[in-house]
């Protein structure tokens, strides 16, 4: 029995446990892409411009948005980005990270250029530069963050 013990405590799990975790953050970070892209799609697309129509932001989140009109195009950015961002913040993820950020952006500036043709809604470079922003903005957030801990870290040794 002891013999049993000592041979299944000198297996090595790790590598398992990474590849599963490596796993769980890609079905997360793909499935919050699907949800929030689905939303801004709505968001971007629908015939009224007013953040009241999505009824799950609680009424006062909704009319602070209305107000900062083009400054929620970015935060819809951050919100899309921001997770999957931090799901894949390892430097091993770097391309893969990356790669992503660049087919939401495309994705969302797809969404922005479509309103050219929704009569009740209008098309602004304003729009596009938060929405650039937005993107931009979540992957120097990693960087901030992969530099800060970098020197935390080297600070401590």
């Amino acid at each position: 029995m002891a013999a049993t013990k000592q041979m299944l405590s000198s297996i090595d799990t790790s590598p398992m446990k990474a590849d599963a975790f490596g796993r769980w953050r890609t079905a997360t970070a793909l499935g919050w892409l699907t949800v929030t892209l689905l939303v801004s799609a709505y968001a971007i697309v629908k015939p009224g411009t007013s953040a009241a129509d999505l009824v799950f932001l609680p009424n006062r989140f909704a009319s602070w948005l209305d107000l900062y009109f083009n400054f929620r195009t970015f935060l819809m950015a951050i919100g899309v980005c921001g997770v999957p961002a931090l799901l894949w913040a390892s430097t091993e993820n770097r391309l893969r990270r990356r790669i992503l950020l660049a087919i939401v952006l495309v994705i969302l500036l797809a969404l922005e250029v479509m309103q050219r043709w929704i009569p009740t809604r209008g098309f602004s470079w304003q729009d596009v530069i938060y929405t650039i922003g937005g993107v931009v903005a979540s992957e120097l957030f990693i960087l901030g963050g992969r530099r800060f801990y970098a020197l935390a870290s080297r600070s401590r040794n």
